[in-house]
């Protein structure tokens, strides 16, 4: 009888703990609130999911997935989750290299042959951890002509590549995200395999984790049942539809909806697909030539939030933006996948606040920096030798100059930012948190030297008539007419229209076109321009030859 007493009461306690550790973490009001802008029947919206010990504790859909046939998004709504793709191509290679068939450290061309003789090998651990120096896809097929909303098909993109003649850089010297390098992947398991990889990751990925809803798209015509389309809006205007006609499969192209990627969260904090090895593989970081560790693993990133350890990635396509974070410490995972242009990882990170409140680190405040007016400390004949532009990588320059009375640093694409002088040649830049050192025609940012360009001659008629004609780039296949227009000069391409030059160094220019901001001419012994090159930062340098 006091046995039965005392199981009686220990089933109670048990029961009793059960309920309130659901009680601790139902904040299910809380996140409807994050959402309540976006519960309505007339506009685009959202699908969260929360997955805590291996269970989902929140799963819902807000807004429309089909604003023409008034649609609302469900936990089964399949969403373009663009670059959160990646992880499963990760996942992939993984699997591949437990099994004995790939090492990292294989060379891609022993598995597609056709692949460019580049003077460095590329291995498949460069592809994985954006180390291989591929041009990325995006900007290099926008350069040649082709518009986003183009078909741009997984076969069209293998093609490029495999007309690529240079790379960005030295594999293993630097990070540079590259979708390219994630098709390339695919390619590689697939000769692998010797099976489709639509087909080999439903076998062995989501059939057996019960992702019913989930599969890459390999045509763009193809009809996805239960599909959410993405949508944006301009100032004042009702919703536009975003065009997807992409099948980039690796770095993008997963369909999958909001239950079925809950199952993979749980998949990576309990493997039933896969061993805690294989896992844990999933997470190996990158490491460069120089010794340094990088963030990017296996097609997620790794780093902290709030101090707690964060596996996670994002994408953005059309107007699809989704994110992914799995937080091992605390078995904790997010899904949030947006179809209008959201920032998904801010709410997560205010999903996660939430949940994990108890446990996050509170953020602490900068200390402020004691700084006094420039000219307290130097004299203006040698602040003005700073003055200039100093190429700091890639695409990227920065811009020193004075403007009402006040030094500014501006990098290409961002906004100028006030410099304060602490000592003749250092300044601080309050919104970079680092100095700015300067020497005899360069400067040292973080440790490193940047040197300052020449400065443009003044583009007198004579002179930026020199400039013009008819530049051909063998890898793209595309032509550049470089003319003038009242005086001033411009790059014109039958699809990509009119892109105005913005004279800013000895033959150097900057665009507004995002694909490629940075234009610089080359000359021959005689002094005259023999060819450009365009430069975007994930695809550098791609040459175009004066032809007329």
């Amino acid at each position: 009888m006091k046995k039965g007493i005392l199981l009686y009461i220990f089933a109670l306690f048990i029961s009793s703990c059960h309920n309130n550790s659901e009680k601790i973490l139902d904040f299910s009001d809380q996140v409807d609130a994050l959402c309540k802008e976006l519960d309505t029947k007339d506009k685009p919206g959202v699908a969260i999911a929360v997955i805590k010990d291996g269970k989902r504790i929140y799963s819902k859909g807000f807004g429309m997935a089909n604003l023409e046939h008034n649609t609302p998004i469900t936990p089964n709504s399949v969403f373009d989750i663009a670059s959160v793709s990646k992880q499963f191509v990760g996942f992939s290679i993984a699997l591949l290299v437990e099994q004995g068939k790939l090492s990292l450290d294989d060379d891609v061309k022993t598995y597609i042959p056709e692949f460019p003789n580049f003077v460095y090998p590329i291995t498949i651990k460069h592809l994985l951890h954006h180390q291989s120096g591929l041009r990325d896809w995006v900007s290099a097929l926008k350069l040649s002509g082709v518009q986003l909303e183009d078909v741009v098909s997984f076969e069209k993109i293998l093609e490029m590549t495999y007309k690529q003649t240079d790379l960005n850089f030295i594999p293993g010297e630097q990070y540079s995200y590259s979708n390219t390098g994630y098709n390339i992947l695919v390619e590689v398991i697939q000769r692998i395999t010797e099976q489709p990889f639509t087909d080999w990751t439903k076998t062995h990925i989501f059939e057996p984790l019960g992702m019913a809803n989930t599969h890459f798209k390999t045509n763009n015509s193809e009809v996805i049942y239960n599909s959410v389309n993405s949508y944006y809006e301009e100032e004042n205007t009702p919703f536009f539809y975003s065009p997807n006609n992409l099948t980039a499969m690796g770095s993008s192209s997963l369909q999958t909806s909001l239950n079925d990627l809950a199952k993979w969260m749980q998949n990576l904090d309990n493997p039933k697909v896969g061993k805690p090895s294989t896992i844990k593989l999933l997470q190996k970081q990158g490491v460069l030539n120089s010794g340094e560790i990088t963030n990017y693993a296996f097609g997620v990133e790794l780093d902290e939030y709030k101090g707690l350890k964060r596996i996670a990635h994002d994408g953005s396509w059309a107007s699809f933006n989704t994110y992914v974070a799995y937080l091992p410490e605390h078995h904790f995972s997010v899904v949030v996948l947006f179809n209008r242009p959201w920032w998904a990882q801010d709410m997560a990170q205010k999903i996660i606040d939430i949940y994990l409140a108890d446990v996050l680190e509170a953020e602490t405040e900068e200390p402020d920096v004691h700084i006094t007016p420039y000219k307290d400390v130097i004299d203006l004949k040698v602040l003005e030798s700073y003055l200039g532009t100093y190429h700091l990588e890639a695409d990227v320059y920065v811009h020193i100059f004075l403007e009402d009375d006040k030094m500014y640093a501006q990098a290409t694409g961002e906004d100028q930012q006030v410099m304060t002088a602490v000592s003749e040649t250092k300044f601080w830049v309050e919104s970079y948190e680092a100095y700015i050192e300067f020497g005899t025609n360069r400067y040292i940012y973080k440790g490193k030297t940047y040197e300052k360009k020449k400065l443009m001659k003044p583009l007198i008629l004579e002179y930026i008539d020199n400039y013009t004609g008819k530049f051909y780039s063998e890898e793209l296949n595309t032509v550049y007419d470089v003319k003038l227009d009242n005086g001033k000069l411009e790059l014109f391409h039958l699809r990509n229209g009119s892109i105005p030059l913005h004279p800013k160094w000895h033959d150097g220019f900057e665009t507004d076109a995002w694909f490629t901001p940075i234009i610089e001419f080359q000359r021959n012994g005689e002094n005259e321009v023999i060819s450009f090159t365009a430069t975007q930062f994930r695809s550098r340098y791609q040459k175009f030859v004066k032809i007329k």
